[in-house]
């Protein structure tokens, strides 16, 4: 399904979002393939795993704890915390002129604690660098930890590595986005995708499986990322067997709902947004 409009803004010109760039709804022969086909267009980059990100967030924050920025993204991150309470202390933060890390609030404490393990769990020389992914997913809303093996691994992640806040790495991406340099296709993470647009954007892995650990405020940032035309792509199978919550975000109006089968070989035209529910719900039970 996508959405169309106008602009006449033309750099970057197609941004591909998906809750981890492993891209794992593709399996790997299929993200292989999208991979040789962005080549041409992608400027050479040294990329990480969302894993990475949110580890360096974790290890920056008690760095910097008066960065209120930097101290949200560490909340989004804990696997324990929920958005509720962490909307509540930003809003009590805010009321009162403080700094998120004094308002007080359990899930301040909580984040702080899951930082000191976090930091822990890096230090420890008798882990192994999977075991230490391991370790983070069960603290982070991490989903790649194969990617944030090889980054542990690498010796790139490590607590020198991370004496400026995280947050960093995406403003210099925001900022070389808007530059001649920019890649004129790049495949991201949604959460990384704050602060930037495109002409075009996809978003990957539109059902319910690969869109649960994505957040309400998330999925909004993607989604108003293009310019032009949002394409929405949903790929049924590893468990992926409905639509997300957030399809009730898609407009009735300006909006092209399309099915793609081996047997047709193209994208063909299912009709209104009731029927395009109706067609997903009817291959659940194939999945």
């Amino acid at each position: 399904m996508s959405r169309q409009g106008t602009s006449a803004v033309t750099d970057p010109y197609l941004l591909i979002l998906a809750n981890t760039t492993s891209c794992k709804m593709l399996g790997t022969d299929g993200r292989d393939k999208l991979l040789e086909l962005m080549a041409p267009y992608r400027r050479a980059t040294k990329t990480h795993s969302d894993g990475y990100y949110a580890v360096q967030d974790c290890l920056a924050w008690p760095r910097h704890p008066m960065d209120n920025w930097l101290c949200r993204r560490v909340l989004a991150w804990c696997r324990c915390i929920g958005e509720s309470p962490s909307r509540e202390a930003a809003q009590f933060a805010f009321a009162h002129q403080l700094p998120l890390c004094l308002c007080g609030y359990e899930c301040i404490v909580t984040a702080q604690a899951v930082c000191a393990d976090v930091q822990s769990v890096l230090e420890n020389a008798n882990l192994t660098a999977e075991t230490k992914a391991m370790r983070m997913q069960e603290l982070l809303l991490i989903q790649d930890t194969g990617g944030l093996t090889r980054d542990i691994a690498s010796g790139e992640l490590t607590l020198n590595a991370s004496r400026d806040p995280a947050f960093l790495d995406e403003v210099i991406l925001a900022d070389d986005s808007r530059g001649g340099t920019a890649s004129a296709v790049d495949l991201m993470t949604i959460t990384g995708s704050k602060g930037l647009s495109a002409n075009e954007v996809v978003i990957l892995g539109f059902d319910q499986m690969n869109m649960r650990y994505v957040s309400e405020r998330a999925m909004y940032v993607a989604m108003t990322r293009a310019r032009d035309r949002l394409t929405l792509v949903t790929v049924l199978g590893g468990g992926a067997s409905a639509l997300p919550p957030y399809f009730d975000f898609v407009p009735e109006s300006d909006v092209q709902y399309m099915k793609f089968t081996k047997t047709a070989g193209h994208p063909t035209p299912v009709g209104t947004k009731e029927q395009y529910r109706a067609y997903v719900n009817s291959l659940a039970r194939y999945h």
